[in-house]
């Protein structure tokens, strides 16, 4: 089985939330959840512009960081599908579905040696485990 996705959007510049981890021994870790708007492939005949879709995407470590300091910029990320839930405090049943970002390449033009590839681990063994809580907000 293969679980592995492609998408080619603008880093959504609602974008918040680096956190520290804490895992194991002290080691920090930053996490970044943000939206990626990435456009559709067809637009509707009443419409001058095709519709976008904000997908909700997970990032770490370095690539975390450099997606935060680059809102706004289109990129082509890759990772995997996540799912998961979690309980309101009303007891309502909330589902998700999130890309783990672990490679992104920025596109700053057309050409050859026009992007810049990033990646902060090469498998996600390295990664925070979905269950873990964030420690500091660090943007408040």
């Amino acid at each position: 089985m293969l679980n592995q996705v492609t998408i080619q959007g603008r880093i959504n510049s609602e974008g918040k939330g680096i956190y520290n981890y804490k895992a194991g021994e002290g080691e920090k870790n930053s996490v970044l959840r943000f939206s990626l708007s990435s456009q559709r492939n067809f637009k509707p005949k009443d419409a001058e512009y095709a519709d976008w879709d904000n997908i909700t995407c997970v990032a770490f470590g370095g690539t975390a960081d450099l997606i935060h300091k680059n809102q706004g910029q289109q990129i082509i990320a890759q990772g995997s599908i996540r799912t998961g839930s979690y309980e309101k405090e009303d007891g309502t049943k909330v589902y998700t579905t999130e890309v783990f970002v672990d490679r992104i390449n920025f596109e700053r033009g057309t050409g050859a040696g026009a992007s810049n590839e990033a990646s902060n681990f090469d498998s996600f063994a390295d990664a925070p485990k979905a269950d873990a809580k964030p420690v500091v907000d660090l943007l408040g």
